[in-house]
């Protein structure tokens, strides 16, 4: 990860991103302690973050909805989630690069060669994320036999992606 913005409206005090990798590490990577609307920036992380496959962004915001919050316009109206800025929201926008990805690539063209090689489907069934589909990740017991060509108990990227492409041709 390179970027990341958080943009928040009426109330908010603070802002915390974090990213939880998966080998059960926590890196902040936004802290902003004493969030002010008028300043919504895009901040650049002092360095890169390597978020592997298997990791959760997870933002946190504070809101103070009272009298004792100078910024909030009326503290007699009840918030709500919106789009404009006499609502509330809640985003965190995040700017990121797949090394194995030269830059400039169409994103489209990206991800239409990841889901007809398999390996973003790969990637979402592998649950604890070791490298292979056992038959408690598989949502179907007749799809799991016909990917395991060896027959070991397990599905490996080859074997989804060669079931894949079997597929296509048909």
């Amino acid at each position: 990860m390179v970027t990341g913005w958080p943009s928040l409206n009426i109330s908010p005090v603070t802002f915390t991103a974090v990213v939880l990798l998966p080998f059960l590490a926590i890196r902040t990577l936004l802290d902003v302690p004493r969030y002010d609307f008028n300043w919504q920036l895009l901040y650049r992380l002092n360095e890169f973050v390597n978020a592997p496959a298997g990791s959760v962004l997870r933002g946190t915001a504070r809101y103070d909805n009272s009298t004792n919050n100078p910024a909030n316009p009326d503290p007699t109206q009840r918030v709500t989630w919106g789009e404009q800025t006499s609502e509330e929201m809640m985003l965190g926008y995040f700017e990121y690069y797949l090394p194995s990805v030269a830059p400039g690539t169409d994103a489209g063209a990206f991800v239409g060669k990841a889901l007809r090689e398999g390996s973003a489907v790969f990637n979402q069934l592998d649950r604890n994320h070791d490298g292979k589909i056992t038959p408690d990740e598989s949502p179907s017991a007749a799809q799991f036999r016909a990917a395991d060509v060896d027959q070991d108990g397990v599905v490996t990227r080859e074997e989804l992606r060669t079931l894949l492409q079997k597929r296509k041709k048909k």
